[in-house]
């Protein structure tokens, strides 16, 4: 008996080795497949790349015309990108007038992760994506929030309790709460998000609800005609609008006078608003910003007196002169000349035979310089290189006359030859010096274009004076 139980024990094993070598072993997955699977598997924290990389389109290239241009920019346009809108700007070179445009990529949203009462949301424009997680309940309270499951048997009659309004840029909330069993529970409510307003001149992006901006204001951009192309404000600087101011000078005799200068001011300004000289017909138009008072300087010529400063409110002045006292032209022996008296009038002529009128010699130069010496005077010939060097560079502008009364044109020629002088030498002979009181030797004086006098020097001067006379008399 032991021994049928021995060989049936070794039949029931040998039959489980049989059975366990016919099962077929489970096929293992190919390296492939494995592959195939995790590529294809789509990620839950995918993003989408494009999200956070903008799209900038390259400028254009400049035109030929501008290619040597320093661009100076200046923004002309521009809008920023929202979650789901792309952005652009533009600007322009205010020198060439070469435009470059910009454009990016929308920003993407930034969700919010989804909770059990509020979905998926974005943060910055409150848009959502699918439902709310929903509640999920272990021991009668959510695993999530917290919340304690309510009642399944309460017939629920919620009544609002708490409500924060969202704003723009943050949700809100409402908490509704059950007035038969108490189950509360809170429902959010997504951010409103922004309602921004077009930048304008002075104003940047805002948004209507809240106020919050965006970059820069465009500022102006005035056209040709001083005006904003964009909201039609007028240039501040524009340059203020002028008006012809015209002086008429005549002669108290009813002709008018030709050649005056004149100089006009606005309102007192210490700064002129421009010169003129009268025309044939003795009129001088000058443009000037309109004012309440205008005050009119002119230089009045030899042979003419009257004022030299006078006041009009309109923009019109009529000036009269009339003429002054005229001395003997060939005898100036009591006149009696110091600085600011006006010269008369004389006719002289050198050892060359060249003729000089004073009057005349005013209406094409600046200033005459008129130089007393004699033949003996060692100062006046120490002298009479500078002048020389001085009249060949400022004869245009000024007119240098050297007048002496002591000696024959034979030995001031004879002089003027051995010292190679070209300048104007006259043997003087109508009391031009005791008209001066010259008493010494060398004297200079200095006639203005106004035929005032305007200095008397007794005494030389060395090079560099005499440089700086002529220098301060030419234009």
């Amino acid at each position: 008996m032991r021994r049928i139980h021995c060989v049936l024990l070794a039949l029931v094993l040998l039959l489980s080795l049989a059975g366990c070598q016919a099962e077929p072993a489970p096929s293992s997955p190919t390296a492939s497949s494995i592959t195939l699977s995790q590529a294809t598997k789509p990620s839950e924290e995918t993003t989408n790349p494009t999200e956070s990389i903008p799209n900038i389109t390259a400028p254009t290239t400049p035109p030929e015309s501008s290619d040597t241009c320093e661009h100076q920019m200046e923004g002309i346009a521009s809008k920023d990108s929202t979650c789901t809108e792309g952005g652009y700007s533009e600007s322009t070179c205010t020198l060439c007038g070469h435009t470059i445009s910009v454009d990016y990529a929308p920003l993407g949203h930034t969700m919010q992760d989804a909770t059990c009462t509020a979905p998926k949301t974005c943060t910055v424009c409150g848009a959502t994506d699918g439902p709310p997680l929903g509640h999920s309940y272990t021991d009668d309270k959510c695993t999530r929030c917290g919340l304690e499951k309510p009642s399944e048997e309460c017939d629920h009659q919620f009544q609002n309790v708490n409500q924060l309004s969202p704003t723009c840029d943050k949700s809100g909330s409402t908490t509704h709460r059950c007035t038969v069993c108490g189950y509360t529970y809170t429902e959010s409510i997504a951010a409103n998000g922004h309602s921004y307003q077009a930048a304008t001149c002075l104003i940047p992006r805002t948004c209507s609800i809240c106020g919050d901006t965006q970059g820069n204001p465009l500022g102006h951009s005035y056209g040709t005609d001083h005006l904003c192309t964009r909201c039609g404000s007028e240039d501040p600087n524009k340059p203020a609008e002028t008006k012809d101011f015209t002086v008429t000078v005549r002669h108290k005799s009813g002709s008018t006078i030709p050649n005056i200068k004149v100089t006009v001011y606005v309102d007192s300004s210490a700064t002129a608003a421009g010169s003129a000289v009268t025309d044939a017909k003795g009129k001088a138009v000058i443009p000037v910003i309109p004012g309440s008072s205008y005050t009119v300087k002119i230089i009045i010529p030899p042979g003419y007196t009257g004022k030299e400063s006078y006041t009009f409110t309109s923009l019109t002045a009529n000036i009269t002169l009339a003429d002054a006292p005229v001395l003997n032209p060939n005898d100036h022996s009591a006149a009696q000349y110091k600085v600011g008296s006006t010269m008369a009038d004389f006719t002289l002529t050198d050892v060359d035979g060249v003729t000089y009128n004073l009057y005349q010699l005013l209406q094409k130069k600046d200033a005459v310089i008129l130089n007393f010496w004699f033949v003996n005077c060692g100062p006046c010939k120490a002298e009479f290189p500078h002048f020389e060097e001085a009249y060949k560079l400022y004869a245009d502008d000024v007119q240098l006359l050297t007048l002496n009364h002591f000696d024959s044109e034979d030995a001031i020629r004879s002089l003027r030859e051995q010292m190679g002088l070209t300048f104007p030498m006259i043997s003087e002979n109508i009391g031009m010096q005791q008209g001066f009181g010259i008493q010494a030797y060398p004297t200079t004086v200095v006639i203005g274009k106004d035929g005032k006098i305007q200095m008397i020097h007794l005494g030389s001067y060395n090079r560099d004076q005499v440089m700086n006379l002529f220098e301060t008399y030419a234009k």
